[in-house]
């Protein structure tokens, strides 16, 4: 249920229910997979025997330092209790960040008025402690990232990089593209979003840059001579074309607004050797600004650049990748083309640095409490003022020779993750691009299974659960041990009403992931709606199992236990559901509901307070308050709760019946008709409404009007 049109007053009377027979061919745990990809082999203390001046160097840089244990980390950040306890204002919900009597760093989430807590471990730090160090731990076996983190220029916690709008808590997983960038190359699961065979690598490493180079160390064991052209035993970056040393860099400091794979490809395999585009293709947003300047940007706004269009400038032009970077280095990168004084008003500094004028140092667009260098080179001043809105044209940042349907392929879905990824602030713009751009991909025959599930998912979001049923169907087939995809497939065929078909992609799916929770618990959503209430549960049981903690199975199993007229055993669920949960809002409203059912107002009451100390703004909770007030005959006070849910849900066609109810009982015909034809202006023609309409203007004396009849659950 999502609102009061959802709900009915009524509990459901019990159904027939089917002996249970369980999930035998479910085990309970995952079959013992290996990595599709090894680790490389060589590591940094092979390459310390014979280059140990760069390697210790490089240890001291951003790119050394970029993901390592918390374990033995040294602590820069402040831990007292009030410098590291951060309110998310938007949900109100209190985040703490604590190292315990053990040596551990944890994250705990409370809320006030409460006394809910919830901690999850912080086992790794992401970030150089240059600008930032964010946190990664454990959820369900998948790598997410917590809600804080210190922000070191500031001195200060504050919530992560996206968490500002929305609140993920301790559910925003990591998944291999956002790794890829942060660490070396770690072997991912196949079954689950931010899954990964751990421990994680420590850091960006040599490999990164120079490949693997197994070859290059055998035969230096070997004692046979160093063959610099044999860019297969080991890469030098030197001798690449400047456009390639720029593709090596940007594979992490050229985000774009997407990153889409060539078709093969996975995110934890990568040999520098193969140019960019020939791996992935990085898609930026160009418009009267060009670019954004972000934080991972560097590449992109470099290239807006003079140095880089005529003078050919790559980014070891002013960086060495061995060691951190020194200000002298970069004022001699630009003597090397500009002569000592052109244009300088101080050519005699030693110390100058140009880039203090040349390069900006500000904020970037999506990182807070950073100063950056904007590596757009230009003669200031810099522009100011309102920032020009970009377009929504994505430009690959790379040239390449691919065909034509290969880079229609790519942008078809680029513009599908800067939609469904919320990139920049224009995300309908290309949702319907992506939904253009797929549907004729799909018409011309493609088969690739990525322009399959992306049309599915957009259709399943449009509710077309023919059409995504469909194309979900059709990308199975081609990965038919897609975890993800099966539970998708799922949900479209439910939506359609397809359950018996729904239910086999979710058995496949957890014989894939046993432990996979969301799969049992759409698995028992399934089955509820089968009227196998008994198996339901037991799906639901088993989602519990591997996650105790989590709100949505308890009001699931709660409604289960209500539409088998366990009533006891139902509040029981929901209780539990807010208490897993304060904001699991469903479990208030159920309790509510039944309350409501059962003529126990004053309990009723109370579930409903509760919610609205915890939500002031819920609108279920001032719908069902006025449904309570009109049966205890207060029509003043019901007035005033659905004036309240009709403010905050102006389009809900329920929150005017409701209304039109109590003027009616007042004996505000006039004003009720009224009403209900300003709904029908706002929302349009609707047989509800129609109908309500008609009673008013054939009684005009009336005082009662029956139930709307809302049971749609």
């Amino acid at each position: 249920a999502t609102g009061p049109a959802q709900v009915s007053l009524q509990t459901k009377k019990p159904v027939a229910k089917p002996k249970a027979v369980g999930f035998p061919n479910i085990p309970t745990q995952a079959p013992d997979r290996k990595p599709v990809v090894q680790r490389q082999v060589t590591d940094e203390e092979q390459c310390a025997d014979c280059h140990p001046e760069e390697v210790e160097a490089f240890h001291k840089t951003g790119m050394g330092r970029s993901l390592y244990p918390t374990k033995g980390a040294k602590q820069i950040e402040k831990f007292e209790k009030t410098a590291a306890t951060v309110v998310h204002e938007p949900t109100g919900f209190a985040y703490r960040a604590y190292i315990d009597s053990e040596g551990r760093w944890w994250q705990e989430e409370s809320l006030a008025g409460t006394d809910y807590r919830k901690a999850v471990e912080a086992k790794y730090i992401i970030g150089s402690g240059n600008h930032t160090r964010s946190y990664l731990g454990h959820r369900e076996g998948e790598l997410v990232e917590l809600p804080l983190t210190w922000y070191v220029q500031r001195g200060i916690w504050d919530m992560s990089p996206g968490y500002q709008g929305n609140n993920f808590r301790f559910a925003r997983p990591i998944p291999p593209k956002c790794l890829f960038c942060h660490n070396n190359l770690t072997p991912i699961r196949s079954d689950a979003q931010a899954g990964y065979f751990e421990p994680l690598a420590s850091g960006i490493s040599c490999n990164r840059c120079h490949g693997d180079g197994k070859k290059h160390v055998e035969k230096r064991l070997k004692g046979e001579p160093f063959d610099n052209k044999d860019s297969q035993e080991i890469l030098n970056p030197r001798d690449l074309t400047g456009e390639r040393q720029t593709q090596l860099c940007g594979q992490c400091h050229l985000q774009g607004l997407a990153r889409i794979l060539e078709p093969g490809r996975r995110w934890d395999e990568y040999d520098p050797r193969t140019p960019l585009p020939d791996y992935m293709n990085i898609f930026v947003l160009m418009g009267d600004s060009g670019p954004d300047f972000g934080i991972a940007s560097h590449g992109a706004r470099l290239k807006k650049s003079k140095c880089a269009q005529e003078g050919g400038a790559t980014c070891s032009h002013c960086h060495n990748p061995h060691k951190a970077d020194k200000t002298a280095s970069h004022r001699q990168a630009c003597l090397t083309c500009h002569e000592k004084g052109t244009h300088c008003p101080k050519p005699d500094s030693k110390q100058g640095d140009c880039a203090k004028c040349h390069m900006n140092l500000g904020k970037t667009s999506d990182i807070p409490h950073v100063n950056f260098t904007d590596h757009f080179i230009r003669i200031p001043p810099f522009e100011k003022g309102p920032k020009k809105k970009p377009g929504t044209e994505l430009v690959a940042a790379f040239s390449s020779k691919k065909s034509a349907s290969r880079t229609e392929v790519a942008l078809a879905l680029a513009h599908y993750e800067a939609w469904r990824q919320g990139s920049d602030d224009n995300p309908k713009a290309h949702l319907k691009h992506a939904r253009k751009r797929l549907e004729e991909l799909i018409k011309s025959g493609v088969q690739d299974p990525r322009i399959l599930m992306a049309h599915g998912r957009l259709q399943y979001a449009k509710k077309k659960s023919s059409k995504a049923i469909e194309s979900l169907s059709r990308a199975a087939a081609e990965l038919p041990e897609d975890y993800i995809l099966l539970t998708d497939l799922a949900l479209a065929q439910q939506q359609g009403g397809q359950l018996d078909e729904a239910r086999d992609p979710l058995l496949k799916a957890l014989k894939l992931r046993p432990n996979g929770r969301a799969a049992w618990v759409n698995l028992g959503s399934v089955l509820t709606e089968m009227n196998q209430n008994e198996q339901a549960d037991a799906a639901y049981a088993r989602a519990d199992k591997i996650n105790p903690h989590f709100a949505l199975t308890a009001i699931n199993r709660g409604r289960n236990a209500s539409r088998r007229g366990r009533k006891a055993e139902a509040r029981k669920w929901f209780r539990l559901a807010t208490k897993r949960d304060p904001r699991a809002m469903l479990g208030y409203l159920h309790l509510a509901l039944m309350e409501t059912d059962d003529r126990r107002f004053s309990a009723a009451r109370k579930a409903i307070r509760q919610a609205l100390a915890v939500e002031k703004d819920f609108p279920a909770a001032y719908w069902l308050r006025g449904r309570i007030e009109l049966e205890e005959r207060d029509p003043k006070a019901a007035e005033q709760s659905f004036r309240k849910f009709l403010a905050l849900k102006p389009n809900d066609l329920s929150a005017y019946l409701e209304l039109s109810v109590v003027l009616a009982k007042t004996k505000r015909v006039r004003a009720a008709i009224a009403l209900l034809q300003e709904a029908k202006a706002k929302i349009g023609n609707h047989p509800h409404l129609n109908r309500a309409l008609r009673r008013l203007h054939n009684q005009p004396k009336i005082v009662e009007m029956p139930d709307m009849g809302f049971t749609i659950e």
